[in-house]
This record gives C-alpha cells, sequence and structure tokens, in this order.
C-alpha cells in the first residue's frame, strides 16, 4: 500500500475592496440582501426554459471573484443568536473553491494510514471575502456555495449557454 500525505494549502487572502458598496452594507442590509437572494433562487429553480437552466448551471458553478451567497448561513442564522455574525460572513466574494484534507496535520499524523487507509479524506472547501480588508476570508466547509446574478459578463455568459441549449418539444 502506498500512502500519499496530503498536502495543507496555506489559508488564501482576499482583496482591499474598501469601495465595495456589498461589503460594507450594515449587518441589517446584508440579512435582507441575502434572504432577497436566496428565496428569489428557490423561486426561480430549474426552470426548463434554457435561459432558466443556464442561469441554475452558472449559479451553481461560482467562480473566483464572483459575488457568492452561501445558503447554508440562513438555516445556521436560525439556530443560535450567535450565529447571526455566521450568517452575515455568508455574503461576499469568492476567493478560491478547492478540495482540501478534512482532517488536520496532527490527527493525520497520528492516525492517517491506519484510520484511512492511506486515503486522506478531503472536503470542499469555499473561501469568502466577507468584509473589505484581504484578511475577512470566512472559510466554509460542507456548505453550498452559489453565485450571485450581477448583470455585465455574467449575463452574457448565461445568455450564450443558453443559446447553446436545444428547447425540449
Amino acid at each position: 500500500m502506498t500512502t500519499t500525505a496530503p498536502v495543507w494549502l496555506p489559508r488564501p487572502q482576499g482583496t482591499d475592496r474598501a469601495d465595495d458598496p456589498v461589503l460594507t452594507m450594515t449587518g441589517e442590509q446584508r440579512s435582507v440582501f441575502i434572504e432577497a437572494v436566496y428565496y428569489g433562487w428557490s423561486l426561480t429553480g430549474y426552470g426548463q426554459a434554457p435561459i432558466g437552466r443556464a442561469l441554475a448551471e452558472r449559479r451553481h458553478d461560482p467562480r473566483p471573484g464572483d459575488l457568492v451567497v452561501i445558503p447554508d448561513a440562513l438555516s445556521r442564522r436560525a439556530t443560535s443568536t450567535d450565529d447571526k455574525s455566521t450568517q452575515l460572513m455568508g455574503l461576499g466574494y469568492l476567493v478560491e473553491g478547492r478540495y482540501e484534507p478534512a482532517v488536520t496535520e496532527e490527527i493525520w499524523a497520528e492516525y492517517g494510514e491506519s484510520d484511512w487507509g492511506g486515503e486522506c479524506p478531503r472536503e470542499k472547501a469555499w473561501y469568502v471575502q466577507y468584509g473589505p480588508n484581504p484578511e475577512d476570508v470566512c472559510r466554509w466547509e460542507n456548505a453550498s456555495c452559489q453565485a450571485v446574478p450581477r448583470g455585465g459578463e455574467f449575463a452574457k455568459e448565461v445568455e450564450g449557454a443558453a443559446s447553446s441549449y436545444r428547447h425540449p418539444v
């Protein structure tokens, strides 16, 4: 059996976004924005029309630099009053989405080969810049991440994808 030790990458940093209108909203404004985006998506679903399908696919394929929402942040808000800040960190710009080891270096060193047969479990981690400072980056795990449509290039991309779909007859 060959064991490949996992690689723990450094935490990514965001960029200076001091003038960004989304990241400088107050907590109440952010809450309203997150809920409006989330419920808007829940109403659109995966429509049969090519544009609805293309929008849904692009929404579920966020890319670095996209404005994103972590929908799971909404449900966590309802469990405790302390989770209000967690909800607010669920809105921002995607810095990076990557698969990472699901255990710490210490746990891997102690149990890695014996408990996982030499294969380190991995999980998808989303790094979202929720505030205007480069260090305002939250790591989300076991969560979904969805792009917020903002027009411009995003809209052109969705329209281009929709034009390539055949409408069911």
